[in-house]
This record gives C-alpha cells, sequence and structure tokens, in this order.
C-alpha cells in the first residue's frame, strides 16, 4: 500500500506539473519553431523579433493594460464598499444585494457590451464630442466611446468577484475581534482599516489579480465594440487567420508575462496570507443589526447596481424578442413577443449550436474529473512540497483564459511539425512509436478534441474551486471515509460508501461544470469558431455579424447563456462560488 501511494503521489504531481508547465513550454516552442522556405520545420527568432518589435503591438498591450487595470481597481474599489457596508450588518436588502452580486458575476463582459450596443446602437466605438474639450488632459482621455462602454461591461463581472471575495473573507473573521478592539478604545473606522483591512487584503488581491486576467486579453467586449487596439482582439484576429503560428504565440506570451508580473504585484502589495484563521462557523457567525440609514444606503446601492448590471441584460432581452424577419420568414408585425425569442432559439442553426455546447460541456466535465482526482490525490497527499506547489499554480490561474486556447491550438500545429522533423531521419523503434502519436495528434480527428482541453486548461482554476470547494482535498468525504473505517469497513466499502453519501454534491458539481463550459467564451472563440463545432460563446459574436441572423439571433442565445448561468450558479453559495479568490481555510489542513 505504501508504494502504490508513494506511485500514486508521484504519478498525480507529474500530471500536474504538465498542466501547469504544458501550456507554457508549447507557447515557447510555437514561438520558436516555424516553416523554412522549403516547408521544412526550424528553429527562428524571426517571428519572435518581428512581432516583439512591432509598435502596433505595444500600442495594444499598452491600452489592454490601461483597460484591465482600471477595471481591477475600480472592483476592488466595489469590493471594499460592499464589504464594509454588507458584511457584519443585517437587515431587509442584505439577501437582496447578494443575490444581485452573485447574478452579475456570471455576466459575462461580451453580453454586457451586447446589450450596450443594443442600447447605444453606433454610438458604441464611435468618437466622443466632449474629449477634445479637457484641453492638455484629452491627450490621456480615450476619444473613443468604446473604452468607456468596455469598462462599464467588465466592471459589471469584476466588482462582483470582488464583493463575493471581501464578504467571503469577512465570514472568516472573528466577531470576538472586533468586540475587543471596540473596548479598548477603537473607533470603527479605525476597527477596520487596523483589524479587518490586513486580513481581507489577500483576497481581495487575489480578486484584483483574477480581475485583470480575465480582462487583460478578453477578445468578446473589444470585439463586440470594435476596439481593434488591444491586445485580445489582435490575438483573435491572427488567430482566425489562414498561417496564426509563430505570432500568435508570442502574443500569447506577451500576455502570460503581463498577467504574471501584475501578479506578483499584487502578491507583493497584499502581503502573507494570515497563519490561522479563527474557528468560526460560516453560517453561524452573528450579525449586527444595521440603521435605517444603513439600510436606505443598501438600498440605493442595490438600485444603482441594478442599474449599471440590468439596463444592458434587460436591452438583451429585448432585442430577443423582437419581431424581425428569420430565413425569409417574417414572425409577425413589429413589436416584441416571447414568441419571437422562441423561434429564435428552434431555428435549426441554433440548435445545432446549443447541441454543440452540451458536448463541449460534456468533455470538459470528462476532463476535469480525471484533474479533479489528480488534484484531490496531490492534495491529499501533502499540502506543501511540490504536490502542494503545483496545487496552489493552477488554483493561481495566471494565464488568461485566451492563452490557453492558444496553448491548445498549438498541439496539433508542433504535432505536425515534429512529424515532419522526424519522418526526414528514417525513424526506428521508440521514435517510429513517437512519430505515430505526433501524426494523431495532428490529425482532424484530434482537432475536434482541442475546443474540450482549451476550455478545460483555460477553466481548471475556478472548476477546481467549484469542485473542491476552495485549496486542498474534499475534507468532509476524507473524514466520512476514516469514520467509515475505524467503524469496520473494508477500504473499498468505505470510499463507496462515502461517494453515496456525497452523490447529491456530486451531480450538483457535474451540472455545475458542464455548463459553465458550454457557456465559455474566451478561448472558445479561438477554438470553436466553425460551423461544425460552434457553441453558445463564439455563436453570439459570429452570428451578431452574420446577416442572415443578426442581432436578434446573437440577443438570443445571449438570453439562454444568462439563463443557464444565473440558474446554476446558485447551484453553489456564493461563499463557495468565491472560495478560489477568498482565505485559504487551513483550519481543515492544519
Amino acid at each position: 500500500m505504501p508504494v502504490l501511494r508513494i506511485l500514486g503521489n508521484l504519478t498525480s504531481s507529474a500530471l500536474l506539473g504538465l498542466v501547469v508547465v504544458g501550456p507554457i513550454v508549447a507557447l515557447c516552442a510555437a514561438a520558436v519553431l516555424d516553416r523554412g522556405p522549403g516547408g521544412e520545420p526550424r528553429v527562428s527568432i524571426f517571428s519572435v523579433a518581428i512581432t516583439a518589435l512591432d509598435p502596433f503591438v505595444w500600442t495594444c498591450v499598452r491600452n489592454s493594460i490601461i483597460a484591465a487595470g482600471a477595471v481591477a481597481a475600480g472592483s476592488m474599489a466595489v469590493g471594499v464598499f460592499v464589504g464594509r457596508l454588507v458584511g457584519d450588518w443585517r437587515f431587509p436588502a442584505r439577501p437582496i444585494l447578494v443575490a444581485a452580486m452573485s447574478a452579475s458575476a456570471v455576466a459575462p463582459p461580451a453580453i454586457v457590451a451586447l446589450g450596450l450596443s443594443v442600447m447605444f446602437g453606433a454610438g458604441s466605438g464611435s468618437p466622443t464630442s466632449w474629449g477634445g474639450r479637457l484641453g492638455p488632459v484629452s491627450r490621456f482621455v480615450p476619444a473613443d466611446w468604446g473604452w468607456y462602454a468596455w469598462f462599464w461591461a467588465a466592471i459589471v463581472q469584476g466588482g462582483s468577484i470582488s464583493a463575493l471575495a471581501c464578504l467571503s473573507a469577512q465570514q472568516r473573521l472573528d466577531p470576538a475581534w472586533r468586540d475587543a478592539a471596540r473596548l479598548a478604545g477603537g473607533t470603527r473606522s479605525r476597527v477596520w482599516r487596523k483589524l479587518n483591512w490586513p486580513l481581507l487584503r489577500p483576497a481581495l488581491a487575489r480578486a484584483a489579480g483574477l480581475v485583470f486576467v480575465l480582462t487583460v486579453a478578453d477578445p468578446g467586449a473589444p470585439m463586440i465594440l470594435g476596439l481593434r487596439r488591444t491586445l485580445g482582439y489582435q490575438i483573435l484576429s491572427v488567430g482566425l487567420g489562414d498561417d496564426p503560428f509563430p505570432s500568435i504565440a508570442v502574443l500569447g506570451l506577451i500576455a502570460l508575462f503581463v498577467c504574471v508580473v501584475v501578479r506578483v504585484i499584487l502578491n507583493g502589495w497584499a502581503g502573507p496570507e494570515p497563519s490561522t484563521w479563527p474557528t468560526v462557523a460560516a453560517e453561524g457567525r452573528p450579525l449586527r443589526a444595521g440603521s435605517w440609514r444603513r439600510s436606505a444606503t443598501a438600498a440605493a446601492f442595490a438600485g444603482v447596481w441594478g442599474v449599471i448590471a440590468g439596463v444592458p441584460l434587460v436591452a438583451v432581452l429585448i432585442e430577443s424578442t423582437r419581431r424581425q424577419p428569420l430565413d425569409g420568414v417574417s414572425l409577425g408585425t413589429a413589436g416584441h413577443s416571447l414568441g419571437a425569442l422562441a423561434g429564435r432559439l428552434l431555428d435549426p442553426t441554433l440548435g445545432a449550436i446549443v447541441v454543440h455546447s452540451v458536448w463541449l460541456g460534456l468533455g470538459v466535465c470528462a476532463l476535469f474529473v480525471v484533474s479533479g482526482w489528480l488534484a484531490r490525490s496531490a492534495s491529499s497527499a501533502s499540502t506543501v512540497g511540490p504536490s502542494g506547489t503545483l496545487l496552489a499554480l493552477v488554483h493561481a490561474g495566471v494565464a488568461p483564459p485566451l492563452v490557453m486556447g492558444v496553448a491548445a491550438l498549438s498541439l496539433p500545429w508542433l504535432a505536425g511539425l515534429t512529424a515532419e522533423a522526424i519522418d526526414g531521419t528514417s525513424p526506428t523503434g521508440l521514435a517510429l512509436l513517437f512519430r505515430h502519436a505526433a501524426a494523431a495528434i495532428a490529425s482532424d480527428p484530434f482537432f475536434l478534441l482541442i475546443p474540450a482541453v482549451g476550455v478545460w486548461l483555460a477553466m481548471t482554476p475556478t472548476l477546481l474551486a467549484v469542485w473542491e470547494g476552495g485549496y486542498g482535498a474534499d475534507h468532509e468525504r476524507e473524514d466520512r471515509i476514516a469514520a467509515a473505517v475505524l467503524a469496520g469497513a473494508s477500504w473499498t466499502r468505505a470510499h463507496r460508501l462515502a461517494s453515496a453519501w456525497s452523490r447529491p454534491d456530486s451531480i450538483r458539481r457535474f451540472a455545475l461544470t458542464t455548463c459553465l463550459a458550454a457557456t465559455n467564451i474566451a478561448p472558445a472563440l479561438l477554438l470553436a469558431n466553425r460551423v461544425e463545432n460552434r457553441t453558445l460563446g463564439p455563436g453570439i459574436l459570429l452570428l451578431r455579424e452574420d446577416p442572415e441572423f443578426g442581432l436578434g439571433a446573437a440577443s438570443a442565445l445571449a438570453v439562454a447563456v444568462l439563463a443557464v448561468n444565473v440558474a446554476v450558479v446558485f447551484l453553489c453559495s456564493p461563499a463557495r462560488l468565491a472560495a478560489r479568490i477568498g482565505p485559504v481555510d487551513r483550519r481543515k489542513s492544519a
């Protein structure tokens, strides 16, 4: 048994290392490999130099960094405000505000941007008239209204993520600390600055880093708003071209380097995690009764947030119910009807998109079952050392989702180059076997699996947090196994009993994983954009530009994505959804 456990731990660590290091190695290899004049594979840094020295590329990088930094800072401000307003207080508007934040956290910026384009029409992406009236300051103020629309669209999700992270962290603060500080003569503001803020700052910094990573290379909202001078738009435009490599790999490495630098800066600012957290039950934390002023402020903020997040989404819903001709058949007279929405969703083309999305979700779920088991094996072995470090890196999610899509897209291309290079050496034995494996990866059947691999790599940090409830293993299941073994059950029967006890949670996690993967936008837009494998996320952006379908069909798909996301988000508590960006619960791993 010890030998098998050691072998299992080594295998888990090796495969986790492949998940962490593999995409980076693939990007680096795809950036320096190229084809010569005769089509033969070769190593060259010419493409790296051309892309890295292009001033337009660095203009796009600068614009994306500024926009993502502004969204991250604004999201942190929203998180701190909501944390101070709602964290320790009980009032009627609290459940409404928390529910609104939970729903907004799963509203993709691309769908919010689609609503803004519906509201303002051609105004999105057009120059503003007041930008030139600011004098010398105007050179630092974007003249394109699309940049403000992108900030609006991204702050809806980013602010909700930061707010949920702050609330999740506050649930672990011991109220006795607060009461002791107040009895010692500290004011409410001083208690927040000296006691709460040092403990909440790591969670908010992690949330800000996540928001930055999700925004800096986001292709959805810039594509809808016409913001071509952004990193995500350029990666997508190169990826949809005839010969994307090695330029797209260089752009992906630039985005990855920017995210790593920002993460390091935020981690240095946040400081170390608290070594221990108070043993307070998450559901038993007492809340103080809020005053009428706080209740009014919370109700006003909920109304303002409802306008910011809800109005664009309502605009998408209204557009999806607009009566207009579809496939040459009129849906009726001018106006709006739910029948128009149903008619669009029942269209064969949109039905095929839904079927492709379901298959994508099931594929990602199957891949994640394996990765979740590996993570559980590694984390149950030890929370320190190589396994713990690799698991923490997987949870960190420093690479933008679109960059993970680029890494997945590079696999068939690299495999094809490898097969051609081996063919020129008359392979035998192991080299011949390796050549057949590379040829299989470069074949068309494997290319159908690339969207599932890319979405799985992009969503692994989020899915691990939802599946495991945060860092570490499923400790409740391990406690049930230990109790069954102590009661006299065999090891196999103990595992069977623990699995049967947690079967409802497993079904809920399977459904959540499938839905989140099926509605993915960022890597799916790069990997599943063809007619034969198009899913919901790419369908929203691509059907919008299709004259046969137009904005109405894209809005119908957006409504379907929102309905699915909002429905499944309440399968898990807001605290669990924010577990990956909240504090690490070290009580169970101590």
